[in-house]
């Protein structure tokens, strides 16, 4: 079995899937909710600037790798530096905490049969360059295609049987030589079904750490009625307090428009929503006939504002630079995440505090709120899916 964490202490929030869970990975101390730093725009500059006033427990890289010919092409590639790249690696991290996430874009499940080389090739590479834990890859379940005046097209990838069928084959390579904790993976474009179907599956084999893909969807009313549905299934099977969920790929913000000032927040709810380390956040990847128009200049430039919960646009052109305003608002989050948890401890809840950002009382009338705070609601109900 991969590495076991071992979770020292449970402390839960009785409205919210908040939670504090102690332990340790690689001789690094976890005691709340850790924001990771997303190293895909920053620079050696950026890095070594902001260790200088910060420090970052773990370090993300969470690329797509959309069809297999790119892992093929990996096997058969000779050129070290073309390898170090496709793994992103950086020489000046030094071997600080690194994490990779890989989502695929196809099946690999038939390529186990005639091509198991190249994938146990892939598993080989990415063991040695992940040094601080391994995540299982994800498999988009279906493909969005969309095109201008036409209705949506969806392309099923993969089924939940093929899924689990992959997760136990990466899961065996990666074991065979492993002294590092592994994180399975949970999409949250599953039914609900199928997302007990996996519970049961992970719970038999005793997978208890969950790195869960966003695949770029933010966390809204859908979003929290499946990790509501995720968690509720881990607690009735008895195994909360040993596992550890992983959230990444969010989409930073739950709606954006290029005219508004402001935007409500997605990722800040991650650790209102259960996760105990918070990766990068992530745009959702669309496949269109012609690109739409690029976005004015900065309009991705926004902070994270701790006190409302929004994001707000900048007119600071020094953070228009995506490695600037990415690791600003990692900053902010891991400050408000430590914020929250100090609120907590110090309060036993989270009701005062959530009910002073702005964006939760007023956003879709405080929908997101409820939606945050039905922990107890959920723990009554029959485990049926509540996605809608």
């Amino acid at each position: 079995m991969g590495h076991e964490i071992n979770v020292r202490e449970t402390v839960e929030d009785k409205k919210t899937w908040f939670n504090i869970k102690r332990f340790s990975i690689g001789g690094v101390d976890f005691n709340k909710p850790e924001k990771s730093l997303d190293l895909r725009p920053v620079d050696r500059g950026v890095y070594e600037y902001i260790l200088k006033e910060y420090s970052f427990k773990f370090s993300e890289v969470s690329k797509p790798i959309p069809k297999f010919e790119f892992i093929d092409g990996l096997y058969q590639q000779t050129d070290y530096a073309r390898i170090n790249d496709f793994f992103s690696k950086r020489n000046w991290l030094s071997g600080a905490p690194l994490v990779l996430n890989f989502t695929l874009g196809f099946n690999p499940v038939p390529h186990m049969r005639d091509n198991k080389a190249a994938l146990v090739g892939f598993s080989d590479y990415y063991w040695q360059f992940s040094n601080f834990i391994l995540t299982v890859p994800n498999i988009r379940t279906f493909r969005e295609i969309k095109e201008p005046h036409k209705p949506k097209q969806v392309i099923s990838i993969a089924s939940i049987d093929d899924y689990i069928k992959s997760v136990d084959f990466f899961y065996e390579k990666f074991d065979l030589k492993n002294h590092k904790p592994i994180f399975v993976p949970i999409s949250v474009r599953m039914s609900a079904s199928e997302m007990d179907k996996l519970v049961d599956h992970y719970m038999k084999k005793e997978y208890y750490y969950y790195w869960i893909d966003f695949e770029g969807r933010s966390i809204n009313e859908v979003q929290l009625g499946a990790l509501r549905h995720l968690f509720r299934a881990v607690k009735e099977k008895g195994y909360f307090d040993k596992t550890l969920a992983y959230f990444t790929n969010v989409r930073r913000e739950i709606i954006s428009n290029a005219k508004s000032e402001t935007s409500p927040a997605s990722d800040i709810l991650c650790s209102l929503a259960g996760a105990n380390l918070i990766g990068c956040d992530r745009e959702p990847q669309r496949r269109f006939e012609s690109p739409p128009p690029p976005p004015p200049p900065g309009h991705k430039a926004r902070i994270f504002h701790d006190q409302t919960y929004y994001y707000v646009k900048t007119k600071d052109p020094r953070l228009f630079p995506p490695r600037m305003f990415v690791t600003r608002n990692a900053v902010e989050l891991n400050n408000e995440f430590t914020n929250q948890a100090e609120f907590f401890m110090t309060n036993g809840e989270l009701d005062q505090l959530l009910n002073r950002k702005n964006m939760l009382v007023k956003f879709r009338d405080g929908a997101i709120l409820k939606g945050l705070m039905s922990k107890k609601e959920d723990e009554g109900r029959p485990n049926l899916s509540d996605y809608f």
